[in-house]
């Protein structure tokens, strides 16, 4: 009775509902190796192609190549300095719950024009939909324009199109999809760059975003940094994202409770390369509009859904997630099994074929957190450069880090980190004193051949257990020992003391 009087309405409930129904784990392919199309994605594509087919005029021919068709990308610019421009936890939630608001509502824009089955991924400040060469214009302006009024133009999209017929987008869409990510790539390197307006002197500017005139105050944060402590200055725009989360009441001092905050940032390693058709090209499948569309949603919603609850079940707070980002904060003590259960989930969701990689600050709750944003950020590089797959993580004392020290730091694959751990819960139930770890863990840096000695040293004198003394010797081939006595002498001890 619905979708006779009003259809539009009728259909996207339909939609909706199908959406989110068990269609999303019923294989639209069943042949081995993998079934990595469901049945919803494997439908929607079809109804995407019918639906720009009726809207382009309709059937002409049993031919695919008598069909064309545009693909239509958009890609929010900047988002990592529109997010980390704060060093309130309040301001970063706002900023990234921003982004993906935006994403939606341009997503939202393009279903009303199109229809939401030609919206093929939707996430993280990116989206991809297919549009019949005469709607492609109207579409590509209203998800542009939706995104950008739903950030009031504090964040920008790049738009960008290519065209392709039925036939290319059968037998060669790997190629169709590389020329619309170099498509985009031109037009993200012809953006113009933003002409920043005069402010006369002698105007406060806001402590945020340090580019438009202050005008509020918040009372509650002071700047610690300001030689004359007063209370922040806020432009509008920042001081609207700050209330909009209002309600958060995470604080550094309640994920501290034991001393210290971890600070995670996690990125996919080669997701680029993944979307490009690589790793279906080593199975012997083809790269098609459904697989892409069912691997970037699969990719979205483990960061979005999986990831936020990884980390809520750590304790922790998920700052940003989205795409295949990730930035999270955590109590200190709970940080590094946090991160290694991100890293299993994301490569079970993705069948073992992706990796990802992260950076952890370590730091005291005391400080700003500025510092481990930069170190974090850092560290997640390193990692990356180190040859992916990997975790970099320090510790930042209440007198802070240099940026020499961060770049001192030599990242870890992710099964070390397991091995890491090991050693840590061996040290916090052994009966061995702290003092003679600290020994045995500077001497295993300096020379190794003396803490062999010192060990087998303390088990002669009996002062260690013989069991637990041939445990330490192993842990010292390990290369790890250091690094799990600073993971024990900083959190581990902490909490039992408690």
């Amino acid at each position: 009775m619905e979708f006779s009087s009003n259809s539009t309405s009728a259909y996207f409930r339909i939609f909706k509902i199908l959406s989110e129904s068990r269609l999303k784990f019923v294989p639209a392919d069943t042949r081995s190796p993998v079934n990595d199309v469901s049945l919803w994605d494997h439908l929607k594509l079809t109804a995407a192609f019918s639906t720009c087919i009726y809207l382009d005029g309709g059937f002409r021919s049993f031919k695919p190549e008598d069909y064309r068709f545009t693909f239509i990308s958009g890609d929010a610019d900047r988002i990592s300095d529109f997010i980390n421009v704060s060093v309130r936890i309040r301001d970063l939630y706002a900023r990234s719950e921003l982004i993906k608001e935006a994403t939606r509502r341009a997503s939202d824009a393009v279903s009303e024009i199109l229809g939401p089955e030609c919206v093929l991924y939707s996430g993280g400040g990116g989206l991809l939909a297919i549009s019949p060469i005469n709607k492609a214009a109207e579409a590509e302006s209203a998800m542009k324009r939706a995104f950008e009024e739903a950030t009031n133009g504090l964040v920008t999209m790049t738009t960008s199109k290519i065209e392709a017929d039925g036939r290319e987008i059968r037998d060669r869409f790997g190629e169709v999809w590389r020329r619309a990510q170099r498509s985009m790539a031109i037009k993200k390197s012809q953006r113009e760059v933003a002409e920043l307006k005069p402010v006369d002197e002698g105007i406060d500017f806001c402590d945020v975003c340090n580019l438009k005139p202050a005008t509020h105050v918040d009372e509650r944060k002071i700047l610690r940094i300001d030689a004359a402590a007063r209370p922040e200055r806020l432009c509008d725009d920042c001081w609207r994202l700050r209330q909009s989360a209002v309600n958060r009441r995470v604080e550094l001092e309640d994920l501290g409770r034991k001393g210290y905050v971890g600070l995670l940032k996690a990125d996919g390693d080669s997701v680029g390369n993944l979307l490009g058709g690589e790793k279906f090209r080593e199975m012997g499948k083809a790269n098609t509009p459904s697989r892409l569309s069912t691997l970037s949603s699969l990719i979205n919603e483990t960061c979005e859904g999986k990831f936020v609850d990884i980390i809520e079940k750590f304790g922790g707070e998920c700052v940003y997630s989205g795409g295949d980002d990730l930035m999270a904060l955590l109590p200190g003590e709970r940080s590094f099994n946090a991160a290694k259960s991100v890293y299993e989930e994301f490569r079970k969701s993705m069948n073992l074929k992706c990796t990802i990689s992260a950076g952890l600050a370590i730091f005291r709750k005391e400080l700003p957190l500025y510092v481990s944003l930069e170190a974090a950020s850092i560290l997640l590089s390193r990692a990356k450069d180190a040859g992916k797959d990997r975790i970099a993580f320090m510790f930042i004392g209440s007198s802070g880090i240099s940026s020499s020290d961060i770049w001192k730091v030599k990242p870890l694959r992710w099964d070390k980190i397991d091995v890491l751990m090991d050693i840590v819960d061996f040290m916090r139930r052994s009966g061995v004193s702290a003092s003679h770890y600290r020994r045995v863990a500077e001497l295993a840096v300096e020379n190794p051949e003396m803490a062999d000695a010192y060990v087998k040293y303390l088990m002669g004198r009996e002062i260690i257990d013989w069991r637990e003394g041939e445990r330490i010797l192993d842990y010292i081939g390990s290369g790890l020992l250091r690094q799990a006595f600073m993971i024990y002498n900083l959190l581990e001890r902490r909490v039992e003391g408690e």
